[in-house]
């Protein structure tokens, strides 16, 4: 028996949360759809993202969006660092105002904001580290 094999379980979440990443959102037939899953798994597969604060379902479309724990996953922002993103993101939307904007398309633009700010912050820092490195003179 193959100990590499992929397991499959994972395979299906992971790609539920690909397809809810893809879009503004999904609904369960849009993921259906996509997936090819039957629609008792994907219930199953959102249940759990939901419950692991991966995804959660917008009451006001019936859309599936994924959290700003799945961007955590590939900034990784440290919490010590959290109120300089923060003061940032406050700076950003300081002239922000919603306008008549659903909740969801104000979150999604929140989030949107969000993830160029970590994204900046993440590049500084890494920049930095390799000016600060004795070898980075070369």
């Amino acid at each position: 028996m193959d100990s590499t094999r992929p397991i499959r379980a994972l395979m299906r979440g992971l790609e539920t949360l690909c397809a809810i990443n893809a879009h503004d959102g999904a609904t369960v037939a849009d993921l259906v759809h996509t997936t090819r899953l039957p629609r008792t798994t994907v219930y199953r597969l959102l249940g759990t993202l939901c419950e692991a604060g991966y995804a959660q379902r917008d009451p006001l479309d019936d859309r599936y969006r994924v959290t700003p724990r799945v961007h955590r996953l590939a900034f990784r922002v440290p919490i010590r660092d959290g109120d300089r993103v923060l003061a940032a993101l406050n700076v950003e939307l300081g002239e922000f105002e919603p306008n008549g904007a659903t909740t969801a398309r104000f979150l999604a633009e929140l989030q949107d904001c969000a993830t160029r700010i970590a994204t900046e912050f993440w590049k500084n820092r890494v920049e930095s580290r390799r000016t600060d490195t004795p070898d980075a003179a070369d």
